[in-house]
């Protein structure tokens, strides 16, 4: 089998959750700037809450990355476009279903166990693919967006696990 390396990246859409949570600092700090004028002991606290603010605010400027090499898909979060953490590896080897999220696929896996994990945003376009992994007594769902060269990559290596 030829080698296989394809790059896939796409922003993540900030939960309203997060949104709010900051817009809760804001005020916040707005409040404490505001009784730091009467009461000085206040200013500490308003410098500490106004450095929280801005490193929440960089924590949600965030993208995923895909990377796919050979059979080994690594899932990284790139956060303000400078710190990277690994959130998962996979094996591809041990794929047994590669298909788009449709009805069809909820129905195959209806009776089963199955524990999912989710890399995808409602910013990006491109559809959403199921990757089902056999863990022994129960299966564990993979849900991704590919574009057509990664989409492509992972059925020409695994064309026998291919229902889309």
């Amino acid at each position: 089998m030829n080698s296989v390396y394809i790059e896939y990246s796409f922003k993540k859409d900030v939960a309203f959750r997060s949104r709010v949570f900051f817009a809760f600092l804001v005020a916040v700090c707005v409040l404490l700037g505001f009784y730091s004028l009467f009461v000085t002991i206040l200013v500490p606290v308003f410098i500490a809450a106004i450095a929280l603010t801005y490193f929440y605010k960089r924590s949600l400027k965030c993208e995923y990355e895909y990377i796919l090499l050979d059979d080994d898909l690594a899932i990284d979060r790139i956060i303000n476009k400078a710190k990277r953490k690994k959130m998962a590896r996979y094996d591809l080897s041990k794929i047994i279903d590669f298909s788009s999220v449709d009805e069809d696929f909820y129905k195959r896996y209806q009776d089963k166990r199955v524990k999912s994990k989710k890399y995808f945003s409602r910013l990006n376009e491109d559809d959403i693919y199921a990757l089902v992994f056999n863990n022994g007594n129960n299966y564990e769902c993979l849900y991704i967006q590919a574009d057509e060269a990664l989409k492509q990559a992972i059925a020409s290596r695994h064309p026998h696990n291919l229902h889309l």
